[in-house]
């Protein structure tokens, strides 16, 4: 890489990390921004970046702390892929253009060596949900964590959530896996899982929802939720109770039997 590439890129970082520490700049990361940010990584990473594009790149990257630190979380996400070159900096025009041993345009699209890369890291599935996700276990992993609102979310193996909170909602999108919720009283912003085309709306609430291929499953531990399948047909679950949706049937309404298990 350039010298002058690599002094941009620390130059950079060291002046968004200070307005971080100073309160001037930062937040949430919107879907949209998740989302720029995981089309340049595909860009600058494809072997096939022309210098106009990686002087865009450095407008959006250096335009927000926002932009650097969720580019950086894709670097440190991709390092992890042991079985492919890691990516520790940015490359310059040059380097980008000169790097075609591998695509990894194809890779980070979800082509088949991208579940081998997954399958190795412990993971699998979409890479693509992984990158567009703010939290995700291994296969062999379980986690807890709490969300913004005081919410607690307790991850099973080999699942990933996108986060999406603002002043008047607060969304999660359960892109793959099985996930336990315990939801933080708050009357102005509904509580609410999206999953394969479908909602689950939390009444102050503990409950799961589990995506297995193509069917959602929401089970009540404590209060109730409102359960929306794909077509706009919805049902109200309460404790030990169960509902499954797949494409646009709802299902019965059943005795949750094992499934309330966190």
């Amino acid at each position: 890489m350039a010298r002058s590439s690599v002094y941009w890129m620390e130059h950079t970082t060291n002046q968004l990390d200070k307005r971080i520490r100073m309160g001037t700049e930062g937040g949430e990361i919107s879907g949209k921004e998740r989302q720029e940010a995981a089309a340049w990584f595909t860009c600058m990473n494809s072997g096939e970046t022309t210098p106009a594009e990686f002087d865009e790149f450095r407008t959006w990257f250096s335009r927000s702390a926002e932009n650097a630190a969720e580019y950086r979380r894709l670097e440190r996400m991709w390092a992890q892929f042991d079985n492919l070159p890691q990516v520790s900096r940015i490359p310059s025009p040059s380097a980008a253009r000169s790097t075609r041993t591998v695509s990894r345009r194809t890779l980070l699209i979800g082509g088949s060596a991208t579940a081998a890369a997954a399958v190795t890291a412990g993971w699998v599935g979409n890479f693509q949900d992984y990158v567009l996700s703010d939290e995700f276990t291994s296969i062999a992993e379980v986690r807890e964590t709490r969300l913004p609102d005081g919410s607690g979310v307790t991850l099973d193996a080999n699942s990933a959530i996108a986060i999406d909170f603002s002043d008047s909602r607060r969304h999660i999108l359960l892109q793959r896996g099985r996930a336990f919720f315990d939801v933080a009283t708050d009357s102005r912003r509904p509580f609410r899982v999206m999953a394969k085309g479908g909602s689950v709306e939390a009444l102050g609430t503990q409950f799961v929802v589990n995506v297995s291929g193509d069917e959602v499953t929401t089970s009540v531990q404590e209060s109730a939720v409102s359960v929306t399948a794909p077509s706009g047909q919805d049902v109200r679950v309460k404790p030990g109770q169960m509902v499954s949706y797949s494409g646009v049937e709802m299902g019965r309404v059943e005795i949750a039997d094992g499934e309330i298990e966190t």
